[in-house]
């Protein structure tokens, strides 16, 4: 019994010595012109724990109302500790002011002491249809200490009739609708709340006044419109800035963007002479990409320079023939990156990257070099004058709209976290596509398909844990002008892309062979003297039709010339081609395989092990007003 009797004497005395403060009055006088004039009277007890110095008090000024900012003023009028005038110094924080009293260089004895705080503030007041309301948090829910006893008295202007003067208050945590208080009226128009308990840490009291309208000078419209704009100018710098972006980029496609005139689309039975399909698939969408190294290698193969052997899902190349002189200039160069020092075959696997990534290069390179200035302009200088226009206008807004130092860096974070987890989604995709059609096992496709989900879930929980920190930063509507801009600048990015006369013209010719590429059995008959179809015909423009993304119905035209040609030589299979993905009976599955799951070895090929993966009321307490405090 003696021991339980000790521990808690231990206790009460721990309890009894612990710093915190003893009383929190707040005198708020509510002024005509709609402004406040707050002392605060804030007696301690500190053994120099936290309170080493003196007390520091937090000021929240920045608010947000429906995604948009709020400012109010906050002037400190005068600070005093036990009646006596006490140095004091502001800082800056990310929504508002601290208040820091004392001097850094003098610490406190242990005792109890009572600080003043008289400051100003204005635009605190809300404005309603039915009536006007003070709605102030009077201690802030932020302290480190507890509140032995916290009260307020309103003073309102002796003008507000006092009998409809209506209040109520909340108690406890930050959204609590604790009742712990009492309430009395004075002669004066003088309001007095009390907390009849004790406030813990994290807990505060806040008091709401209403009174008929009429008596405090409401904002005009005019007035109000001036603080919109000047609590928000950082976003309206934005919004201005991708305005301009967007009006800037229409400009520039009218200037540079805008491709030729087209002319009439004529079917053309052979593709455009001195153009390979590598060649003209590039020209027609004015960028490189895998299908372009998968149609070169088809190409190469029908040719008879190599031969494509497919086994348990994996493609060998190999070379049969050197003779390379009526080959396009690409085709020649890309072969001696694909088998340097005379090695005769190749497998696509990741574990030949080096060398199938180098041809991948050179192929892109020489395509560039001799076709992009001729047939197409991709106009980057414009582009990123737009880029530079976004940038400037979004850093200014940011700075701006946060009164902290991280929006900048956070947004820029969010940024690149967006085109990343595109570039993983992407890349999960493909991993998923490439099991699909190379038939992997089945535990093989699931595995790829778990493990991209999981992923991606995971990205974009950490996506929305940047958006969230991104709005408590800076704004919501600012990150909308932010993800829009990002995808201003992915479209344009296309847009502005110009084909020049000469590419005007080759697309043309190149649309009219497509047209006689993916013809029907009925568009046939309409078309003049079409070619006869045979498996010549069905190899010789199967790499151009690759290249053109129409390589399935390509090959639907020849099933039956495919089906008859196999009965007539028992198996009919290209000369270039062993596997078992080729079927007489359905040419299209065939062309489809080679026009996707082989780009997508080859894809997988060209990286490094190591990265091919592609895994009534809303009130309550702490609402208005607010902040907190501590010792320094």
């Amino acid at each position: 019994m003696s021991l339980v009797f000790f521990v808690f004497l231990l206790i009460s005395q721990a309890h009894a010595i612990s710093e915190r403060i003893f009383s929190f009055t707040s005198d708020i006088t509510v002024q005509e012109d709609g402004s406040m004039i707050v002392t605060e009277t804030i007696q301690v007890f500190a053994i120099g724990d936290s309170i080493k110095r003196g007390i520091f008090r937090d000021f929240p000024t920045l608010y947000r109302d429906r995604g948009f900012h709020k400012s109010v003023s906050f002037q400190v009028q005068k600070v005093l500790k036990d009646n006596k005038p006490e140095p004091y110094f502001l800082e800056t924080l990310a929504n508002g002011k601290r208040l820091y009293i004392g001097e850094e260089n003098v610490f406190l004895k242990p005792g109890v002491y009572t600080y003043s705080i008289t400051y100003a503030t204005d635009r605190q007041l809300g404005f309603f249809e039915t009536h006007d309301e003070l709605y102030w948090n009077v201690t802030g829910n932020d302290w480190a200490f507890p509140i032995e006893k916290a009260e307020a008295f309103v003073h309102l202007p002796s003008a507000v009739p006092f009998e409809k003067i209506t209040t109520t208050a909340y108690t406890g945590s930050t959204g609590d609708r604790g009742t712990d208080y009492t309430f009395e009226k004075a002669a004066d128009n003088t309001l007095h709340f009390t907390a009849i308990r004790m406030l813990h840490n994290g807990e505060g009291l806040t008091i709401v006044v209403g009174w008929p309208k009429g008596f405090i000078a409401e904002p005009s419209q005019q007035l109000r419109w001036q603080y919109f704009l000047t609590d928000n100018r950082g976003l309206l710098i934005a919004g201005v800035g991708f305005l301009i972006l967007v009006i800037y980029y229409i400009i520039a496609w009218v200037c540079v963007g805008r491709d030729p005139r087209r002319n009439i689309i004529v079917p053309q039975y052979t593709p455009p002479q001195q153009f390979s399909p590598a060649a003209l698939r590039f020209v027609a969408h004015m960028r490189y990409d895998n299908k372009i190294f998968a149609a070169t290698l088809i190409d190469l193969c029908v040719k008879g320079i190599l031969r494509i052997e497919e086994k348990q899902h994996t493609y060998t190349v190999h070379r049969i023939r050197d003779d390379i002189a009526k080959l396009y200039e690409e085709e020649q160069k890309f072969l001696d990156k694909l088998f340097p020092s005379g090695h005769r075959s190749l497998k696509l696997k990741n574990t030949n990257h080096l060398i199938i990534s180098e041809a991948q290069k050179t192929l892109k390179k020489i395509l560039r070099d001799r076709l992009q200035s001729e047939f197409f302009r991709l106009n980057i200088p414009w582009f990123l004058l737009g880029v530079f226009i976004s940038l400037s206008t979004s850093v200014i807004g940011f700075m701006l709209t946060s009164q902290g130092n991280l929006t900048a860096f956070g947004s820029g974070i969010i940024i690149a976290f967006i085109f990343i987890n595109a570039l993983l989604i992407k890349q999960s995709l493909r991993l998923i596509r490439l099991a699909r059609f190379q038939k992997a096992k089945r535990r093989h496709y699931i595995f790829a398909v778990f493990a991209s989900g999981c992923l991606n879930l995971v990205l974009t929980g950490v996506g929305i844990i940047l958006i969230v920190a991104f709005y408590q930063e800076a704004s919501l509507w600012l990150g909308f002008v932010v993800f829009a801009s990002v995808g201003i600048h992915a479209i344009f990015y296309r847009v502005l892309r110009q084909r020049t006369f000469a590419g005007r013209k080759l697309v043309d010719e190149i649309e009219g062979f497509r047209l006689f590429l993916s013809m029907t059995e009925k568009d046939r008959l309409n078309f003049h003297n079409p070619p006869e179809r045979t498996p010549e015909l069905f190899e010789k423009y199967l790499p151009y039709a690759i290249a053109l993304d129409v390589e399935h119905a390509w090959a639907e035209q020849f099933t039956d010339v495919l089906v008859k040609a196999s009965q007539e030589e028992a198996t009919y299979t290209p000369m270039w081609y062993a596997g078992a993905n080729f079927q007489a009976i359905n040419p299209a599955l065939f062309a489809s395989s080679l026009g996707n799951s082989f780009s997508s070895s080859i894809a997988s090929a060209s990286h490094a092990p190591s990265s091919s993966s592609g895994f009534g009321g809303s009130g309550g307490s702490g609402g208005g007003g607010g902040g907190g405090g501590g010792g320094w």
